[in-house]
């Protein structure tokens, strides 16, 4: 759809930070379904960062989340993660 106001679709600055927040607020709803499920689950972001790994998974590692939140996955692999 064209606009004859070309600024029109610009979000507002304030628009950015509710973003955020119900992203952020979304990723915690999901996190607190996922962490329940018998099933190994890990979610990793662009550059396979650890950003949630659940019970079945931190059960299978013998680990705590603390050792791979934040994490690179070649890390956890290669056991280097500074976290550790």
């Amino acid at each position: 759809m064209h606009s004859n106001h070309p600024h029109a679709a610009r979000p507002h600055a304030g628009d950015d930070a509710q973003a955020y927040s119900s992203t952020t607020e979304r990723f915690r709803e999901f996190e607190a379904v996922v962490v329940k499920l018998e099933e190994v689950i890990v979610v990793v972001d662009r550059d396979y960062r650890y950003l949630m790994a659940n019970r079945a998974y931190l059960n299978f590692r013998g680990a705590q989340r603390e050792q791979f939140i934040g994490c690179l996955a070649r890390e956890v692999m290669d056991r280097r993660c500074s976290r550790r």
